[in-house]
């Protein structure tokens, strides 16, 4: 296993020759690297798997906090507002992740092809889980990287790589969520349309009822599912979008804080002001000069 993965750290580090978030020839994949250890950082996460290939990351989902390292990896099966922070990095031995985000297409094909009935039914969990990367998972993402130094072999091998890096995933315990929201049955798949619906309606007045009845749930159901997978209520979550939303348009775009909490819906700035210094342990504008300086916003 070792070996495997100190090939894949050859295959991809002519290509993140520094720290920051890389884009790659083959969709849908990522390398992140850094050469320091980060502030914490929020994000909205897409479903993906992050592979750790050195150093240590840290992510936070409500009130749970995660630690993985090399040869664990981060599976996220919901848009999920998460806080990161790369714990363990230096010039000598940079925090190195590989990023490989879910390619829909290629999930419904493989759903239909082999749909459990059982694992469709089992019971929900968190969103977010933490694995142990297995030799099944490792060798298909050793092959994948290979393709950056292939370019050529892209088009045709990348498609057929991906599917069999899926098929692996959909086997682990976050596949029944995968599952189920492709199929468009179950819990999971009316919480991935309350998400959406939030995300959508972010800078707007909250209403569980509208989300709930969105969602084809009952109040009741809507609250108990939707912490169960996000860890945290609805009203959280969509407080969380909006500062985070706030915080990139600050840090990433130059609009000052007052026009940024008008933007996501705060009718208040001196709420909004306390409600960001809660969450990032500083006012805005200190908080902000703070990600300028240490070029934070290339993880944004």
């Amino acid at each position: 296993m070792h070996r495997t993965i100190t090939n894949i750290i050859e295959n991809i580090t002519p290509h993140a020759i520094e720290s920051g978030i890389f884009t790659t020839k083959i969709p849908d994949l990522e390398i992140i690297r850094s050469d320091y250890p980060t502030e914490e950082l929020w994000t909205l996460h897409k479903p993906a798997i992050c592979i750790v290939l050195q150093g240590k990351k840290r992510v936070i989902l409500g009130r749970q906090i995660f630690d993985y390292d090399m040869s664990k990896y981060l599976s996220v099966s919901f848009d999920l507002p998460l806080t990161g922070q790369v714990i363990e990095a230096s010039k000598q031995a940079p925090y190195l992740c590989i990023k490989l985000n879910i390619d829909s297409s290629i999930l419904a094909d493989l759903v239909v092809a082999i749909h459990d009935k059982q694992k469709v039914n089992s019971p929900i969990s968190s969103g977010l889980r933490i694995e142990q990367a297995t030799q099944d998972i490792l060798d298909p993402i050793m092959r994948l990287t290979s393709l950056l130094n292939n370019p050529e072999d892209i088009e045709f091998l990348a498609p057929l790589i991906k599917r069999e890096i899926l098929y692996r995933l959909l086997s682990t315990p976050a596949g029944h969520h995968l599952m189920a929201q492709s199929l468009g049955v179950g819990k999971s798949k009316q919480i991935a349309k309350a998400i959406a619906w939030i995300k959508a309606n972010a800078n707007k007045p909250f209403s569980a009822e509208a989300v709930a009845r969105e969602a084809h749930l009952s109040l009741s159901a809507f609250h108990k599912h939707f912490k169960i997978i996000t860890l945290m209520s609805p009203l959280q979550f969509q407080k969380k979008l909006r500062l985070q939303e706030a915080r990139r348009l600050m840090a990433f775009e130059g609009v000052d804080a007052m026009t940024a909490s008008s933007l996501v819906g705060y009718e208040s700035p001196s709420q909004f002001n306390r409600e960001y210094k809660r969450a990032y342990g500083a006012s805005p504008k200190a908080d902000v000069s703070v990600l300028i300086k240490n070029n934070a916003t290339l993880f944004l």
